[in-house]
């Protein structure tokens, strides 16, 4: 690289560079007075790129043989990623005014990434009361609107939070603050931005009246964007005494095609950053990383993308389950039928055999089997494998006049009771 045999750069400190890489970020220091210039090139590292600055000031300094100059590598990446972590770093300091940077500017983003460091420290300020009010009644809360971060509710964790109230004699006082955001929803009412399991299951138990809560005014959350509140929920989901269920994959899936509606791109350096501060480990391409990227990525490319403030389904729970309950029920009103429930992740077939014999005692000839499933890939494994095997073994095996006929409720919620 030319720069290297300039006589005036006089350190370098190169970060080797990965086997595939479109662009780069690299910084000069000024060892006399400290000053620093942070620029990207599209381009390999080893090339005759010198840098693109249009400062006066330190164009001088480098065309001084005299000077004593610092050439680093600090990051290599797609253009894009790139070009948002220069806008980064440079509005983290507010280069353009400040006295330390030969930049005119801050740069300029690619494309809008939720700022992890802001969602931080507001995680940060609320894990330490800043924003914590008198409790409040339970019941004020059920109707709220909410952000729903989560791919799918946690199976049994409205009940396991009712039975820890319950065992507490209605206490709520080790239950995490529900968070409310004032004056969010399009009509200005408040919107409840985590906690929905805990309201839930608050409500349930039978001595309870109140709940913690944290109340964010206005002037705070407005300088967050739709997606930024999503990652705070997910930031908060950490394990804990009595409210919360860990983020798992399918939550993670979920952030990544919500910040993919912002325009950030599926294997982006800020997926990437985020997935991270939700405890996942590994790359974009290994580990539990890499699959909730590849997931997504497939996800999004066949159009199955569970988009805005969507929730997956999940049947046994209390939301939904009267759902599936009165499907069932109104197959089994018809004389002809008698009908079952069952998870597309773990089909009975003696069930189904027990419940055709039961029909069959009392003329009922057909079994009705309403199919919910508990996840995309169950559903995926489901239709692609599992019904049109048992079909074909129950077309082969049964009397003709015996028959087994499937149902599939729908996956995803409609966004009318979210934010």
């Amino acid at each position: 690289m030319t720069i290297l045999n300039s006589t005036n750069v006089v350190e370098t400190n190169i970060v080797p560079p990965p086997s595939l890489y479109e662009a780069y970020l690299y910084q000069f220091i000024n060892l006399l007075n400290n000053k620093i210039y942070l620029g990207i090139h599209k381009g390999a590292v080893d090339d005759t790129y010198m840098h693109s600055s249009t400062n006066k000031e330190f164009n001088e300094v480098f065309a001084d043989s005299d000077s004593q100059l610092q050439f680093d590598v600090v990051q290599y990446g797609t253009y894009a990623d790139i070009q948002n972590e220069e806008h980064r770093v440079l509005s983290k300091v507010d280069a353009r005014n400040n006295p330390l940077y030969y930049n005119k500017t801050n740069g300029f983003p690619a494309y809008r990434t939720p700022d992890l460091d802001k969602c931080s420290r507001f995680v940060e300020d609320l894990e330490a009361g800043k924003y914590r009010v008198e409790p409040e009644l339970i019941v004020d809360h059920i109707g709220m609107k909410y952000i729903q971060s989560r791919f799918v509710d946690k199976e049994g964790l409205q009940k396991k939070i009712r039975d820890r109230i319950n065992n507490a004699n209605g206490n709520t006082d080790k239950c995490n603050p529900v968070l409310v955001y004032e004056g969010r929803g399009d009509n200005g009412e408040d919107v409840r931005g985590n906690g929905n399991h805990t309201v839930k299951g608050a409500h349930q138990a039978k001595h309870a009246k109140k709940l913690p809560v944290d109340r964010i005014p206005s002037e705070v959350h407005e300088n967050f964007t739709k997606t930024e509140l999503y990652a705070i929920g997910d930031l908060l989901n950490k394990e804990d005494d009595i409210v919360r269920s860990p983020i798992d994959t399918k939550d993670g899936i979920k952030y990544v095609l919500k910040a993919k509606e912002d325009g950030v791109p599926i294997e982006s350096q800020s997926n990437l950053d985020w997935l991270r501060a939700f405890g996942f480990v590994g790359s974009l391409k290994s580990l539990e990383i890499g699959r909730i990227i590849k997931r997504a990525g497939e996800l999004y490319a066949t159009g199955e993308a569970c988009t805005g403030n969507r929730l997956w389904k999940n049947y046994l729970q209390g939301d939904f389950s009267g759902e599936l309950r009165d499907v069932v029920d109104g197959h089994g009103q018809n004389k002809d039928i008698i009908s079952m429930a069952c998870s597309s992740g773990n089909l009975n077939v003696n069930t189904v055999l027990e419940k055709m014999k039961a029909g069959i005692q009392i003329g009922k000839k057909t079994v009705m089997v309403v199919i919910h499933h508990p996840n995309p890939i169950a559903e995926d494994q489901w239709k692609s494998v599992v019904q049109p095997k048992w079909i074909k073994i129950f077309k082969e095996v049964l009397r003709s006049d015996l028959k087994v006929r499937f149902e599939e409720m729908d996956t995803m919620t409609d966004e009318s009771d979210e934010f």
